[in-house]
């Protein structure tokens, strides 16, 4: 079972990670699209940005 709110951190910088390691940028990016879109997919909501990063809550904790 996973927890009823989530997080999905960004990087801190990602326009110097683009210009100093694309590569990378890349990998962070298909990361979050994984993991962001498959959660909506499944019924999850964004509810805010925190701490760097997309706040997200499960459809069972409405």
């Amino acid at each position: 079972m996973s927890a009823p709110v989530v997080l999905i951190r960004l990087p801190e910088d990602i326009e110097r990670l683009r210009r100093d390691d694309p590569a990378t940028a890349r990998r962070w990016r298909m990361a979050v699209r994984e993991e962001l879109g498959g959660r909506l997919r499944d019924g999850w909501r964004v509810t805010g940005f925190r701490d760097g990063g997309y706040v997200l809550r499960s459809p069972s904790d409405r």
